[in-house]
């Protein structure tokens, strides 16, 4: 089994931003579900002259990814199963995209064998080396951890057929615009 974090290609990505002055919390994608309350917002692209793919950057937070509607047909039962898709749409166009608010959160980082950096004051920081619980994890294979909730989306492979997993589905899929950073692998069984 290993666990990805999914990475929108920054350096090569469209970035949208929203076309007014929001309330903070309206974008903070900490695992809750925002589908109740959502109204439909309207962003602009800030870097138009960068290769359109079918994902985009949301304001440089790498806990919320946005898509166009070819990425939601094609992979929409993993969107369904970890999550909420939040409809926005492009002011220059009109074009709805949608934004993909994980609200599955699983405990299943092992703390204890997890490597923090640390403060000056003695309080935990980013995480250096992820070691997780592999009895942990949920059903759907793209998931958040509470300790990088806002700023992390994470994919397991390796645990099921591959059909079911989000990791492969997208490579297979033909979409562009994410790519995946390997944080941990189970460590070989030794008989």
């Amino acid at each position: 089994m290993k666990i990805h974090r999914v990475n929108v290609e920054l350096d090569k990505l469209q970035n949208i931003l929203p076309s007014e002055d929001l309330n903070f919390n309206i974008l903070d994608f900490n695992g809750s579900a925002k589908s109740e309350s959502w109204k439909l917002l309207k962003f602009y692209v800030f870097n138009p002259i960068r290769t359109r793919k079918n994902f985009f950057l949301v304001q440089s937070n790498g806990g919320v990814i946005a898509m166009d509607e070819k990425a939601v047909y094609e992979l929409s039962s993993f969107w369904l199963s970890a999550g909420e898709l939040l409809p926005i749409e492009l002011e220059e166009s009109g074009e709805k995209l949608f934004i993909f608010n994980v609200t599955e959160v699983s405990n299943s980082l092992d703390v204890s064998k997890t490597e923090f950096d640390y403060y000056s004051d003695g309080s935990r920081g980013r995480i250096l080396k992820h070691c997780f619980k592999n009895n942990r994890f949920p059903e759907s294979s793209i998931f958040k951890i509470p300790e990088t909730v806002k700023t992390h989306i994470l994919a397991y492979s390796g645990v099921k057929d591959s059909e079911d997993e989000f990791y492969y589905a997208y490579k297979k899929s033909g979409l562009k615009g994410l790519s995946f950073e390997e944080l941990y692998q189970t460590p070989p069984l030794h008989l």
